[in-house]
């Protein structure tokens, strides 16, 4: 967890500052405290240990937001969490901005923005809102997840009304996503020099830019959104070869499109979703060491392309005030050219196909405790630096449980 007296420090600093830029406006607080575990047969996913359990899946978070006038709001949110080697309960600004709405059809944001990617990407901090413990990974990668929750830049936004056949919302927006040392590329990052220890390495985002259009439809309850995203990274990492110095491998990676479809269905009790998304990636390597016959090596470079894709469909339905239930089926494919395994090996290392099962219990308004299993079939999201052993059982299970508090 937090190191408790510099988190208390930082929330103060927060409320000082966000108070003082508002003024004499009221600042409205919320936050969440959240405790998971996580326990995984034959493999270890999300995290290097869930094979044996895990309690490092843990979250929180509070934030600020103040409406200066009727046009202008501002806001904060600080978040620390942990899973496994992602985030160590480092305090950082999970989104601030500020904003000015003209008019409904035109708005302007500034600041670190909530990326919008897919349906729930800007919700995925907000646990009280979804049935799941783990969102559907196809589309909602916790791997991915420091890379895709926001950006640092500015956006404009709006609504659209078309009459009797809806209205449509939308969102562009430009800026860097903010990559740390201890952010997502970090395993593969190591995978470029195998059985060497890698000493260090940077990511550095050169610009990322994306939008979102959602047509709410004259039929009360469905939606049906597109989004589109695309970044370029630069990075490098330091390795031990045993030279008398360590060597540097650079890597360029242009995620040249991000595409997701979204549809989903609210009515009464009921909830359905479905999302597809697609990767088209291209990653350039400089700098690789490549054996020279004499005990040392050749620089070389080379590239490849990351072509990934998946989707999933969803359910769940409240039965009564404290219990809900749900479901959804998710398939993930790291190379969707190849989504048979024909030329894979082992073949199901070419897909992963997971059914979820939650039942959520709404204990008090404040606290929800949920319980989740997994079945899975392959091992295509997998980090096999998580997995040393191999991947050689195609079938496995997982284990979740969460306990949040909201105020």
């Amino acid at each position: 967890m937090l190191p408790r007296r510099r988190f208390t420090g930082l929330i103060a600093l927060a409320m000082s500052v966000t108070a003082a830029a508002a003024g004499a406006a009221p600042v409205t607080v919320h936050g969440m405290v959240s405790q998971g575990y996580l326990n995984s047969s034959d493999y270890n996913y999300l995290t290097p240990d869930t094979e044996q359990g895990t309690f490092s899946f843990n979250e929180v978070l509070v934030n600020f937001t103040s409406q200066i006038d009727d046009k202008t709001r501002i806001g904060l949110q600080l978040l620390g969490r942990d899973l496994g080697p992602q985030g160590n309960g480092e305090v950082i600004v999970d989104w601030g901005f500020g904003d000015y709405r003209w008019k409904d059809e035109l708005g302007f944001r500034a600041g670190k923005l909530k990326t919008p990617l897919g349906f729930y990407n800007k919700t995925r901090d907000v646990d009280a809102v979804r049935t799941a413990v783990l969102l559907p990974q196809s589309v909602y990668s916790e791997s991915y997840r420091s890379v895709s929750t926001a950006v640092q830049g500015a956006a404009v936004y709006g609504n659209l009304p078309f009459g009797g056949t809806g209205g449509v919302d939308y969102e562009l927006c430009v800026g860097a996503v903010e990559m740390g040392s201890s952010q997502f590329l970090g395993p593969d990052m190591a995978a470029l020099a195998p059985g060497a220890p890698m000493l260090d390495y940077t990511i550095e985002n050169k610009v990322a830019y994306g939008g979102q259009v959602i047509w709410n439809t004259p039929l009360e309850g469905l939606r049906i959104g597109g989004t589109f995203y695309a970044l370029e990274a630069d990075g490098a990492g330091t390795f031990a070869l045993g030279l008398p110095v360590p060597w540097t491998i650079g890597m360029n990676v242009k995620a040249n499109s991000i595409t997701v479809l979204s549809a989903d269905y609210l009515c009464d009790a009921l909830s359905l979703a479905a999302e597809y998304i697609r990767m088209d990636v291209d990653v350039a390597l400089t700098n690789l060491p490549f054996p020279d016959g004499s005990g040392g090596f050749l620089p070389v470079a080379a590239k490849m392309e990351d072509n990934r894709g998946g989707y999933y469909v969803q359910g769940a339905y409240r039965l009564g005030r404290v219990v809900e239930v749900g479901a959804y089926y998710s398939v993930h494919h790291p190379d969707w050219d190849v989504r048979d395994g024909a030329d894979v090996s082992p073949a199901h290392a070419a897909w992963q196909k997971d059914a979820a099962f939650t039942a959520r219990f709404d204990v008090t308004a404040a606290w929800t405790f949920k319980l989740e299993g997994h079945l899975i079939n392959g091992t295509g999201d997998l980090v096999p630096a998580h997995n040393p052993g191999g991947i050689a059982t195609e079938s496995w299970t997982m284990f979740a449980a969460k306990s949040t508090l909201n105020f």
